[in-house]
């Protein structure tokens, strides 16, 4: 009888310790899986050609939090999530507005972050990408001068100079016209850019979106109101 107890007992102590070990792997493997995308993200909100509203977003552990201000100088919270695959969702919240935004997308392998948003009866896009994986690291390869022409509808417009310092902008950008636009803006290690003067502007300033590449020419489109839409290229000029 104490044999077969003393049996039992090995085969249950065995059975629980094969289960542990195959469990905490898997526990380790999502927590990972959910890691890969935290980090800081600049995001903007594209409607009809028109820049609506920009967002820096913390994503922690799948959590995601951070803050929205939209083209009437509005400011909202977002909260949110990302799933293992990488699709998150999106909503704000705010004590002062009656609109709720609320967006769904997918982060990839290179932290671009694309997908669709609605507030209102308007249905639009969004884009961002990570430009800190918070281990302070500061990019710096793509610091330099910049030369940059912008075009709408194959008509040049307006050449403008672009200078990075330490991975940041540090331009205050004058048109030919002589507006003169503070600008703000974020780069990923992968060279995407996104600039921004609309919010601190209303109803004016410039949203570019763009890439620096290996080369270090640079191109994308910009973004004017009301709706004006156009492309940028450009090529580093000095570091």
């Amino acid at each position: 009888m104490r044999q077969k107890i003393f049996f039992i007992s090995i085969v249950l102590i065995t059975f629980f310790s094969f289960f542990s070990c195959q469990y905490l792997p898997l526990n380790k493997h999502e927590d990972n899986t959910l890691k890969k995308y935290d980090g800081s993200y600049s995001i903007v909100f594209i409607c009809e050609d028109i820049c609506m509203a920009n967002a820096i977003v913390e994503i922690t552990n799948g959590k995601i939090d951070g803050e929205i201000k939209n083209i009437n100088q509005q400011t909202f919270l977002v909260i949110g999530y990302v799933e293992s695959e990488g699709n998150l969702q999106l909503q704000s919240i705010s004590e002062n507005s009656d609109l709720i935004i609320e967006a769904s997308g997918n982060i990839n392998a290179d932290k671009i972050v694309t997908g669709n948003y609605s507030v209102d009866e308007r249905n639009c896009k969004l884009f961002g990408f990570r430009y800190s994986n918070h281990t302070n690291n500061i990019i710096s390869q793509y610091d330099g001068n910049y030369e940059l022409e912008l075009t709408r509808a194959g008509q040049k417009i307006d050449t403008i100079m672009l200078n990075i310092q330490n991975g940041q902008f540090n331009t205050n950008l004058t048109t030919s016209t002589t507006d003169a636009y503070n600008i703000k803006g974020e780069i990923s290690q992968q060279g995407n850019i996104i600039i921004n003067t609309l919010f601190s502007n209303k109803d004016a300033g410039i949203t570019v979106i763009g890439s620096i590449h290996k080369n270090g020419t640079i191109s994308g489109d910009y973004y004017k109101n009301p709706g004006i839409k156009g492309k940028f290229t450009g090529r580093k000029i000095s570091d």
